[in-house]
C-alpha cells in the first residue's frame, strides 16, 4: 500500500476504517459495530488499522499498529518493531500511531506487573523480570525521537474507541479548523508569552491580547493581529476598519468599536 506520498490509493475509499484481516487484527471488528463508521477487513502490509484524513496541505494516510504488552516486549528484545515494522509503518503512513493494549503497572520493585485473576503478576521473559523503565524509555524514543503517537488502551472495547474517535477527528473537519490549540486565556500573564508552546503554535502579541478581551472576539484575536501593528492603532480603528477584520461582521464591529471607548468604572 502506498500512503507515504498522500494521494488516494485507489485500491479502497478514504471514508472507511480498513482493519487487517489477519489474525490479531480482524477479531476487533464487533467491537467497532457500536459506532457509525464504515469498517472493512482487508490486507495491510503494515499496522492494524489504517484510515485516510484530512492533513495540512491534503489527504494523508494513518496507521495504527496494536501489540499487547507481551508482544510489545518481545517486538522490542527482537527489534522487530524499530527494525523492521516501524520503517515499514513510515514508509507507508504520513502518521503512525502504536496502541498497547492491556492492564499493566510498575511494581514495587520497579518492574512491569500485568493483571491475574486475583491481583498482579511480574512480567519476565525467560529467568528475568521485564523494568518498567526500560519499556518507557523504549517508548520515549519512540515518540520524541521518531514522532510515534503512543496510545495505552485497557481492552479491545477501548481500543476500538479510539480508533473511531481518531477517525472523526481526522475527518470531521478540515486541518485548519482543529483551532482548540489556539485559545487565548483572558487573564493577562505576561510570562506565558514567551513559553515554549508546541512547534505549531502561533506568537501571541499585544494585540491578540488585548483582542481576546473583546466581545465577541475569543480565538479571531488572531486575525485582529493581522490587521492591526499595534494596540493602539487597534483603540483608534474606526467600524469600517474594524469590519476588515477576517470574521468580524458590522454588527461586531460596532459592538467592539462602543466597548474600546466604555470609560473604567
Amino acid at each position: 500500500m502506498d500512503g507515504g506520498s498522500g494521494t488516494h490509493n485507489a485500491s479502497w475509499g478514504c471514508a472507511i476504517i480498513l482493519i487487517d484481516e489477519r489474525v490479531g487484527s480482524k477479531e476487533l471488528l464487533p467491537y467497532f459495530q457500536p459506532y457509525d463508521v464504515p469498517v472493512e477487513l482487508g490486507h495491510l502490509s503494515f499496522g492494524d488499522f489504517a484510515f485516510w484524513g484530512n492533513g495540512f496541505d491534503g489527504p494523508v494516510l494513518i496507521g495504527l499498529e496494536l501489540k499487547n504488552i507481551h508482544d510489545l516486549i518481545s517486538s522490542m528484545r527482537s527489534d522487530r518493531l524499530s527494525g523492521h515494522q516501524l520503517p515499514g509503518l513510515f514508509a507507508t503512513y504520513a502518521f503512525v500511531v502504536l496502541i498497547v493494549q492491556g492492564i499493566w503497572q510498575c511494581g514495587k520493585g520497579g518492574e512491569v506487573e500485568v493483571a491475574v485473576r486475583g491481583g498482579w503478576a511480574p512480567l519476565r521473559t525467560g529467568s528475568r523480570p521485564v523494568l518498567y523503565r526500560e519499556v518507557d524509555h523504549y517508548l520515549a524514543t519512540l515518540e520524541h525521537k521518531r514522532g510515534v503517537v503512543v496510545k495505552y488502551t485497557a481492552n479491545a472495547g477501548q481500543t476500538a474507541a479510539y480508533v473511531v474517535s481518531r477517525y472523526k477527528w481526522w475527518n470531521d473537519k478540515e486541518w485548519a479548523k482543529h483551532d482548540y490549540d489556539e485559545a487565548i486565556y483572558n487573564a493577562y500573564d505576561a510570562q506565558a508569552v514567551t513559553r515554549r508552546g508546541s512547534f505549531t503554535r502561533r506568537t501571541v502579541g499585544p494585540v491578540e491580547l488585548v483582542a481576546s478581551q473583546m466581545p465577541g472576539v475569543d480565538k479571531k484575536a488572531y486575525a485582529f493581529g493581522k490587521r492591526f501593528k499595534s494596540v493602539e492603532e487597534l483603540a483608534g480603528a474606526s467600524v469600517k476598519e474594524l469590519c476588515e477584520v477576517e470574521g468580524i461582521g458590522k454588527k461586531g464591529a460596532e459592538r467592539i468599536y462602543e466597548w474600546l471607548r466604555q470609560r473604567s468604572v
